[in-house]
């Protein structure tokens, strides 16, 4: 902008005079406007659609949930019908008790058949109801008929069976037709509910191509509003890709120089390490710590590259998220069981403060571990006396929770108001003798939470300890590179 006064002071000046300002004051009423009527149009589309669909969807229920199943309950009482009438003729022809015995069978299936209808029909119309009454008289009909014949009792068959089968063959046809008036009945109900839901898709339909001409309108207008704003999207999705080309490069910097690096300190090291282990000749006392320290001060430099290339991959969005169903409580066990012996180490006490009544959530457990992890590292670190404690909570209140918060509480020196901008910025860090870091880890973390979908928070006060939360959604929200998430 410095290279181009004239244009600024141009378009300053076309700002401020009156003429654009009551130009720019119209523009922004058509605007509100047109705005106005894009809403309308989604809020009328939106009812419609909500109010045809709750009146659509009971009767949709009722056809899947009651209908459907009453024709094929109706379908297996005509089966469990025919299937008696062929015991008893069984019966009377040979006099074996086993058609008997199924004939009882086949009356117990059919009591369940009676009740689930009973219970479908209730969903259905009166007339359906009124029909399984009737089907459940000729069914009982029948069976009085049954037990007067002595069948039941396995008495020998009737000198004259013919009479007994007549009898029964009129009461199982009158059964019989009761299902087939009961199915009839179903069907009707069927076909009733599908004319309704026909014609409130008519009235929907119709209510649509209204809407048409409101959200053709409002298309219209969208598109004005599209035009306003599209030299100030070109110019944003031009800085976003100058952004993502910075990323990028800074990423691929850091990875050639981390692996131009990782090669002459190996060798380093490997040389540290055959003189550590006496291979070319033994070395004194004040030989062998020179040389395990050469070896600390080797592995602290892998550690920073290390560091550096993680810090690359996330900037460049390329974090390898692995999503999985875990327990924050477990995750907190695992964290304090790893660094228990460094807080020991430091006269510490790590407590953990967990519950098992914590909702499960779906997050990646590795990084989570990693961004708690640097967490209760820091803290043992910054903390000369005292306790750390890690823990878990969730809003109980609401149901159900959509995030759960990590923390750790540390008592250790705390952090000034002015330090806290600069917290997770790369290469900050609190200065503090003793305590080693190139302040990447807490840049690191952050920048992981984001690409969780959460986020990490810090309160502190001087002299009184910090207490450091990581929030995550209990769903993973996959950040996408504009900045939207995908859940």
């Amino acid at each position: 902008m410095s290279a181009h006064p004239s244009g600024s002071a141009t378009r300053a000046a076309s700002r401020s005079s009156p003429t654009s300002g009551g130009g720019t004051g119209l523009g922004r009423a058509w605007d509100l406007i047109l705005l106005g009527l894009v809403a309308l149009a989604l809020i009328a589309v939106a009812v419609v659609d909500l109010m045809v669909e709750a009146r659509i969807d009971p009767r949709q229920r009722i056809i899947r949930t009651a209908a459907d199943p009453a024709l094929a309950v109706s379908t297996d009482i005509q089966l469990a019908l025919a299937r008696r009438m062929s015991a008893i003729r069984g019966y009377v022809a040979t006099g074996e008790p086993r058609f008997v015995e199924r004939l009882e069978e086949l009356k117990e299936d059919e009591r369940a058949h009676f009740a689930r209808l009973t219970l479908l029909s209730r969903d259905l119309d009166r007339g359906v109801a009124a029909r399984v009454g009737d089907l459940q008289a000729a069914t009982d009909r029948w069976d009085a008929a049954i037990v007067a014949s002595g069948i039941m009792s396995r008495s020998p068959p009737s000198a004259a069976p013919s009479t007994t089968v007549v009898l029964d063959q009129q009461l199982y046809d009158g059964a019989l037709d009761a299902s087939l008036r009961v199915e009839e009945a179903i069907r009707g109900s069927m076909v009733r509910l599908g004319t309704e839901i026909a014609a409130l898709d008519r009235a929907a339909n119709r209510a649509s191509f209204g809407l048409l001409l409101l959200a053709l309108t409002a298309a219209a207008g969208v598109a004005l509003l599209g035009h306003r704003m599209r030299n100030l999207n070109a110019d944003l999705a031009q800085r976003q890709l100058d952004l993502e080309r910075v990323t990028r490069s800074r990423a691929r910097l850091i990875r050639g120089f981390s692996h131009d690096l990782k090669n002459p300190l190996g060798a380093a090291d490997g040389h540290a390490a055959l003189l550590e282990t006496g291979v070319p000749g033994s070395l004194n006392e004040a030989q062998q710590d020179s040389v395990r320290r050469i070896r600390a001060t080797l592995r602290s430099a892998f550690h920073l590259i290390q560091e550096l290339v993680e810090l690359g991959r996330v900037e460049a969005g390329q974090v390898d998220i692995r999503p999985a169903s875990v327990r924050a409580d477990d995750v907190l066990r695992k964290i304090a069981a790893e660094y228990r012996p460094q807080a020991d180490a430091a006269g510490l006490e790590l407590v953990v403060e967990a519950s098992d009544h914590h909702p499960a959530l779906q997050t990646d457990p590795r990084r989570v571990e990693q961004i708690m992890g640097n967490l209760v590292s820091n803290a043992i670190k910054y903390t000369r006396s005292g306790s750390v404690r890690v823990g878990a909570r969730h809003d109980a209140s609401v149901a159900p929770p959509r995030r759960i918060h990590l923390y750790v509480k540390d008592t250790g020196i705390g952090i000034a108001r002015e330090s806290m901008p600069l917290l997770f910025q790369e290469f900050s860090r609190l200065r503090v003798a003793g305590v080693p870091g190139a302040g990447l880890g807490l840049a690191i973390s952050s920048r992981l939470a984001q690409a969780l979908g959460g986020e990490i928070t810090v309160t502190s006060e001087p002299g009184c300890g910090s207490t450091f939360t990581l929030s995550l959604p209990l769903e993973y929200a996959r950040v996408l590179r504009a900045g939207r998430r995908e859940w």
